[in-house]
């Protein structure tokens, strides 16, 4: 995580700390410090220009903060009960998710003890307390670091047979189902050590200029196009900014609301012809999706990039995929994630049945994630499917049958022969001509 981003995310959590006062504070139900959150509050802003570790920190410490360390103890009501439950197993997988960010210092092993002190005692105390606290935390700041493994190579091609590429091979998203980790994929390198094909421009531009027709180019399939190292390396806005300046469709897919960033060429290459931007959603609660899918942005901000797709006309399909048997596939999360998707205008929403997929490699990384996240799952797993490929969740036809019906009333595509049709399909608005991908 870049500190542009820490202090992007640190910022916003403490809006979401300041409306969290406001609505508390006109509840009856419990009574607050609000002088005691109010330096808290100036602590926390104190940080934003001297600390962008504390930022990462104060993004989920916000409600454990403001729940654990504002609310009077003898009078916290039944109802505040469940949201400090929450609050604590959230900054708990954030400590555990520092450990691997924060160097072996003895600054470090210092602060995580803190840390992991304050989430058993639910409260850290007076102000004076929660200062040597943020001290401790500042001084750990001084040794943080985040390294990402890359690599450069010179590939001889860029696009496939179907016009589609990928800029990056490997992932630093850290989703525990990824397929892409699979060894059939025959990977020689670890898949958090990123191959960067730093000549992908340079050949998109060759195979562009030869090409007799205009079609659709896409992107993400393999591997996202917004990794972390992409908003210093600006590889996928290069090759954005061919495929605007050439006059090609693009059908591009991600996790990441870094593809904001590159706004202004998605509005330009969908007034000429069509840009589609493909966004997977599988989890429609925040903190379940911090677990399976750690390094990227959560559902809620993925929502929102959608809507302000919608706002610029740039049509949109979801990948509503996997969906983990035991763990997120209920019809709660498959309705909230259409709900979702529904207000959102997404042209369409792409499923496989209503599953996962399980192959060497990707197999054992998910089971070890199991393991850490949810103690006993593997063996329901291994009880359940063996080492079955596909993996349907057992309502799978129930499920399945919520999904279309909602499409259906709600105008969203779900078929996928006709989901891939439109994403192929070359259309030129300036000349008012279509071509599709399998003309070519």
């Amino acid at each position: 995580m870049y500190k542009e981003e820490v202090i992007e995310q640190g910022e916003r959590a403490l809006n979401e700390m300041i409306h969290a006062r406001e609505a508390y504070c006109k509840s009856k139900r419990a009574s607050f410090t609000s002088q005691a959150f109010d330096d808290t509050l100036y602590l926390a802003d104190d940080e934003i220009d001297d600390c962008c570790l504390s930022m990462i920190f104060i993004l989920l410490l916000a409600i454990p903060f403001f729940v654990m360390g504002m609310v009077e103890k003898d009078i916290l009501n039944k109802k505040a009960q469940p949201i400090m439950k929450q609050a604590r197993v959230e900054c708990d997988l954030y400590i555990k998710k520092m450990v691997q960010y924060l160097p072996d210092h003895p600054d470090n092993r210092i602060f995580l003890q803190a840390c992991s002190a304050f989430v058993q005692n639910s409260y850290i105390g007076p102000l004076r307390k929660r200062k040597v606290f943020f001290g401790l935390l500042k001084k750990a700041s001084e040794h943080y670091e985040v390294k990402i493994d890359m690599h450069e190579v010179k590939v001889k091609g860029i696009l496939s047979a179907q016009n589609g590429m990928n800029i990056y091979r490997g992932c630093t998203h850290g989703c525990i189902y990824c397929d892409a980790r699979s060894t059939c994929y025959q990977m020689n390198h670890a898949f958090e050590d990123i191959e960067v094909k730093v000549n992908a421009p340079e050949l998109l531009e060759q195979a562009l200029r030869k090409k007799r027709k205009k079609c659709m180019i896409g992107t993400g399939g393999m591997s996202d196009p917004y990794l972390h190292l992409e908003k210093e390396l600006q590889l996928t806005r290069r090759c954005l900014e061919l495929i605007d300046e050439y006059g090609y469709g693009l059908s591009i897919q991600t996790k990441s609301d870094m593809i904001l960033r590159d706004l202004d060429l998605l509005k330009n290459i969908n007034r000429k012809t069509k840009c589609v931007v493909q966004m997977t959603l599988t989890t429609y609660d925040e903190t379940l999706c911090r677990i399976l899918e750690p390094n990227v942005c959560t559902t809620a901000r993925r929502i929102e990039v959608l809507n302000i797709l919608k706002d610029e006309g740039i049509p949109t399909i979801v990948w509503m995929t996997p969906i983990l048997p035991f763990i997120n596939d209920t019809e709660e999360n498959i309705c909230g994630l259409l709900d979702a998707c529904r207000s959102a205008g997404v042209y369409g929403i792409l499923t496989f049945g209503i599953g996962v997929t399980l192959r060497d490699g990707d197999r054992q990384y998910f089971y070890q994630k199991l393991d850490e996240h949810f103690p006993g799952m593997k063996k329901q797993y291994i009880k359940t499917y063996g080492n079955a490929y596909e993996l349907p969740v057992p309502r799978e036809k129930e499920l399945m049958q919520i999904v279309r019906q909602e499409c259906e009333k709600n105008g969203m595509e779900w078929r996928v022969d006709s989901l891939f049709a439109y994403m192929h399909q070359f259309e030129d608005k300036l000349e008012g001509k279509q071509l599709s991908l399998f003309d070519l």
